[in-house]
């Protein structure tokens, strides 16, 4: 299930690697979220197993729970990290990325005090596989607000986004 390329690390490497986001050497943080279904997954032969992991849904909570709470990453960090530098280092347009007057408002609302389980039931993956699942994260998306339109609240998705593709300024 979590066969990956870099593979996972150990406890010493992964504990350099959050020191070394703190330290803001490290400017964004994404995941390619590589989903396969579960046959893929499974063989026997670990090199023809699915290489990649279905992690999207989790990575806000991951960040919190292991960043935030467990080692202190400040929460503003956390936001430019998954936002505004991610904007600027794909050079999106001055709306994508921040908060301010004429930005599309997409925003992810998070309450920091709610912990919870991930369960299959609860992914909104076509394979509703992934390595954490049974795993409790605190940090759970209560609301998406895309170009501001709420498409997702309370553990629903309601209302479907009108997708586009946003490109480059050069």
């Amino acid at each position: 299930m979590a066969k990956c390329a870099p593979p996972l690390r150990p406890k010493p490497a992964q504990d350099s690697l959050w020191e070394y986001l703190k330290s803001g050497h490290i400017t964004t943080i994404g995941s390619d979220h590589s989903p396969a279904p579960p046959e893929l997954k499974t063989d026997a032969n670990f090199f023809k197993v699915w290489g990649g992991i279905s992690g999207i849904q989790q990575t806000l909570p991951l960040l919190v729970t292991e960043g935030h709470v467990q080692r202190s990453v400040a929460l503003p960090l956390v936001a430019r990290l998954t936002s505004f530098n991610v904007a600027e280092r794909f050079e999106l347009p001055a709306t994508k990325g921040r908060i301010a007057l004429q930005a599309d408002a997409d925003l992810a609302l998070v309450d920091l005090q709610r912990s919870f389980e991930v369960r299959a039931a609860d992914l909104f993956y076509r394979h509703p596989q992934t390595p954490y699942l049974g795993r409790a994260l605190t940090g759970k998306v209560v609301r998406t607000i895309l170009r501001g339109q709420t498409v997702y609240q309370n553990g629903h998705i309601v209302s479907k986004p009108m997708g586009r593709l946003v490109r480059a300024e050069r």
